[in-house]
């Protein structure tokens, strides 16, 4: 299941994208980008992907996050990475889990993302500056998100 929730501003997420122009260019120069090699490739933090990654502290709301059971506060963000989608095969790449833990991974859209199919929700697409959570039990399916930037950051589950 995806949730989603409002975010920064649209100028700030186009300007931390803009941003990563060369590092993308340079992974493309590379083939690292091209169609199934990976669902997704790091890029390194700039200026402008750490101002919207603060910006997003500031305003974030995580209200949403109570559909998935989960009361989080703007401290238990842990911010990852900033990351590009990588295009994939006509054959997707499926994964029983997002991630290793039981946490929850979200995603801070630098541009429109069309995101991967997480659990039972189907494609999504989230607009420049929004943010997407799921669980990181979901199992995940990586389609057409090909060229889609963000910054990943993970949330904690406290447990009792």
């Amino acid at each position: 299941m995806i949730v989603t929730s409002s975010g920064i501003s649209e100028s700030i997420a186009e300007d931390a994208r803009a941003s990563l122009d060369a590092q993308v260019a340079q992974l493309q120069a590379e083939g690292k980008l091209e169609p199934g090699k990976s669902s997704h490739e790091q890029l390194t933090w700039t200026p402008a992907t750490l101002a919207a990654a603060q910006e997003f502290l500031k305003i974030v709301d995580l209200t949403p996050l109570k559909s998935l059971v989960v009361d989080a506060k703007r401290e238990d963000i842990q911010w990852g990475m900033p990351i590009i989608y990588s295009n994939v095969l006509r054959d997707p790449l499926k994964y029983d889990k997002s991630g290793p833990k039981e946490g929850i991974i979200g995603i801070l859209a630098l541009g429109t993302v069309q995101l991967p199919e997480y659990g039972d929700s189907r494609e999504v697409e989230i607009e420049s500056g929004s943010a997407a959570f799921f669980l990181e039990s979901d199992s995940v399916v990586y389609r057409s998100c090909g060229g889609s930037r963000g910054i990943l950051f993970y949330i904690s589950i406290k447990k009792p």
